[in-house]
């Protein structure tokens, strides 16, 4: 996809090809556009499907948000099309029924396509019962995190299970790193497997003509145990460094205690609409990602571009 998304692969496709053609994307299990808005991530996250709705006749949103998903239209073309979560309030029984919700929906829609592994299914239940083509695009592999989380889980089989069978049903897959790449490759045999790196939007993200703090630094992110904050911290002790964190997340208030009872000047910003990060990342001189393991960080390469 060319214009302002770089770091894409150029896909040539003919405009009449697709004019008529239907998009129907299936979120992540358990995610609505209300979670992406919350965590500041709602513009990044629609950039592309808003110049895929150039291409495409339609294009609709399998959310697991309620009704209040809709008042979110104003961040999308005017072809892409919210559809609510309805019916069953549990996310992961409404992943299975999903397909027959909203058949009439689906039935008519032309490709298939995922946004992460967890929740797949919803969308290989519909390519198995309507019979349109099946794209399964992941960010990251869903077994490799699975394992390294959860080393002695007994649900890892089942995780494994889950992507053979979402790759062996697919048409075709997308993966973001060269790593992912070689996995799924190894592992899964896809029909028709394309690199794909994540998307920066390079109109936004570029460097700005704004006073840089001194011996300052930043972090965007999940605050998680996988992202190897307190390793960060630890490190920031008696240097005279002051650190912005952008984000939430389960560990907060641990990050927090352990700052401030080691003098580490850490500043807790919260969730940040992902336009206004452009002016943060410019203003540190340093961004620093120390996370344990990554996919393909879109965070990352926003950094790299300011």
């Amino acid at each position: 996809v060319r214009g302002n998304l770089g770091c894409c692969r150029e896909i040539k496709v003919k405009p009449e090809i697709l004019k008529d053609k239907t998009l129907a994307l299936f979120f992540t299990c358990g995610v609505s556009l209300q979670t992406w808005h919350d965590i500041g991530m709602i513009d990044r996250e629609v950039a592309i499907y808003n110049e895929l709705s150039k291409h495409f006749g339609r294009i609709y949103f399998f959310t697991y948000g309620d009704e209040g998903d809709l008042r979110f239209k104003n961040y999308l073309a005017d072809n892409i099309a919210v559809i609510p979560r309805k019916l069953v309030s549990n996310s992961l029984l409404y992943s299975v029924m999903l397909p027959f919700i909203h058949r009439k929906v689906l039935s008519r829609a032309h490709i298939l396509k995922t946004n992460q592994m967890y929740g797949s299914w919803s969308a290989v239940l519909a390519r198995l019962i309507y019979r349109q083509k099946l794209v399964v695009r992941t960010g990251y592999t869903w077994s490799v995190f699975f394992t390294r989380e959860y080393p002695r889980s007994g649900k890892r089989p089942v995780v494994k299970n889950i992507e053979r069978f979402a790759y062996g049903v697919a048409d075709a897959a997308i993966t973001s790193s060269e790593g992912d790449f070689s996995y799924v490759e190894q592992n899964y045999h896809p029909r028709r497997h394309l690199l794909m790196p994540n998307y920066v939007e390079t109109d936004l993200f570029k460097p700005l003509d704004v006073a840089r703090k001194r011996r300052s630094i930043c972090f965007v992110g999940r605050l998680h145990s996988t992202k190897n904050l307190m390793a960060l911290l630890e490190a920031l002790k008696g240097l005279p460094y002051t650190l912005d964190i952008v984000g939430s997340g389960q560990q907060e208030d641990e990050l927090r205690r352990f700052a401030a009872d080691n003098k580490v000047r850490a500043s807790f910003l919260g969730n940040i609409p992902n336009r206004e990060l452009p002016g943060i990342l410019n203003e540190h001189e340093l961004f620093v990602l120390p996370s344990l393991w990554e996919g393909m960080p879109k965070t990352l390469l926003e950094a790299m571009r300011s």
